[in-house]
């Protein structure tokens, strides 16, 4: 304790992150002769998911007036993500009757970019403990919106796209 005694405090925050998602599409075009088939292509994908985080702010503070104080904040947000990639690939495989034997493959990788990152929804709440007595209550609970433009997120990843 300090030399007047009166405030010692500490200040912690944990973070708790997740994220899921799920999209893929493959496009080619090949060609054979008996036995051995050819095929290059193109395969885009999209994972369109959401990465959140649980957060918990606290802090704890003592005084000998109002003994232990808590202030906290729980909260959890998220924010939907859409990454896309582009990959050109091709393959060559041999038909042997009861196997197919890979015989070249190769992936070159085009593009691969995340978009919408920034538009974050969450639910905060705040609550107080002093003298033994907690202060929670829902009418205190905020939410954490973003403005949405449909069509200027639709030119961004469009201009994503472009430029990669």
């Amino acid at each position: 304790m300090s030399g007047g005694g009166e405030a010692e405090g500490l200040i912690t925050r944990l973070v708790l992150p997740a994220d899921a998602g799920l999209l893929f599409v493959q496009g080619g075009i090949g060609a054979g002769i008996p036995v051995v088939s050819a095929t290059a292509g193109i395969e885009l994908g999209g994972q369109l998911g959401l990465a959140g985080q649980l957060t918990a702010d606290v802090h704890l503070l003592w005084t000998r007036s109002r003994g232990l104080v808590l202030d906290a904040e729980a909260g959890l947000s998220a924010q939907p993500v859409f990454r896309f990639t582009a990959d050109a690939f091709v393959l060559v495989t041999a038909d042997l009757l009861l196997t197919t034997v890979e015989l070249y493959q190769r992936k070159w990788k085009l593009a691969a970019f995340d978009y919408g990152s920034n538009l974050t929804f969450g639910v905060f709440l705040p609550l107080h403990a002093e003298g033994g007595r907690l202060d929670f209550s829902f009418d205190r609970m905020r939410f954490e919106y973003p403005s949405i433009d449909a069509a200027e997120l639709a030119r961004g990843v469009l201009r994503r796209i472009i430029d990669t």
